[in-house]
């Protein structure tokens, strides 16, 4: 961790996964702000780049969220007072000292890397998932990385080219960090909950037998 990229083994992925960054007050309070967003909103089938399925999304400024009433929200005169009216001023400071731990990460360990000011707030239904995939240099930046609320999910890394067959797994435990970078950002695809499109796959999807609604914040 906090090795310059060019540094590091060409073999090795360079995975970090960073358990309770964030305490469970900090969760309760982040898990309540996002809901009041994401239940305004209907879970879609698959995104437009058909990599995730069955989930909800919006997204935010790390800027914003860090400032004065920030986490609020930009947008709509009626949904920023819908959050004030449920949020408490404590609350807010809950929420804004979970996302300084987790840009603190990213400053200390990997601060040659630039990081993107835009966050992405995903919740995967029961039976949702995320297709292996690299991202985007225009959807993301040096680094991957997110903060898992609610419950857990299985992230998996794949190289197909370079290691076909292999697996790297990581467990995305509630209140964890994890963060891609160097080969593991552009090189590996990462998944969760996703093997193949094979019928198992598919029939388990139609009967939705993950009965939770993790929350992916990166």
């Amino acid at each position: 961790v906090g090795k310059n990229v060019r540094d590091c083994d060409p073999k090795a992925i360079q995975v970090y996964s960073m358990p309770e960054l964030i305490t469970a007050e900090q969760e309760q309070a982040l898990l309540k702000y996002t809901s009041l967003l994401f239940d305004r909103l209907p879970f879609q089938h698959n995104h437009t780049d058909n990599l995730i399925y069955h989930f909800k999304e919006f997204y935010r400024s790390q800027k914003a969220l860090m400032e004065e009433d920030g986490p609020y929200g930009l947008g709509e005169k009626e949904v920023v007072e819908h959050i004030k009216g449920h949020i408490s001023s404590s609350e807010m400071e809950l929420i804004r000292a979970a996302f300084k731990s987790a840009s603190q990460v990213t400053q200390r360990y990997m601060p040659k890397i630039p990081v993107q000011d835009r966050i992405h707030f995903l919740r995967l239904n029961g039976d949702g998932f995320i297709k292996a995939h690299a991202d985007e240099s225009r959807n993301s930046s040096g680094i991957v990385a997110g903060l898992t609320l609610g419950s857990g999910r299985v992230m998996t890394l794949t190289d197909t080219k370079r290691f076909p067959g292999a697996k790297v797994h990581l467990l995305l435990a509630p209140r964890s960090f994890y963060v891609l970078t160097g080969s593991a950002r552009y090189d590996w695809h990462h998944s969760v909950d996703w093997i193949e499109d094979d019928v198992g796959h598919m029939q388990r999807i139609r009967e939705g037998a993950v009965p939770d609604h993790p929350v992916l914040i990166g």
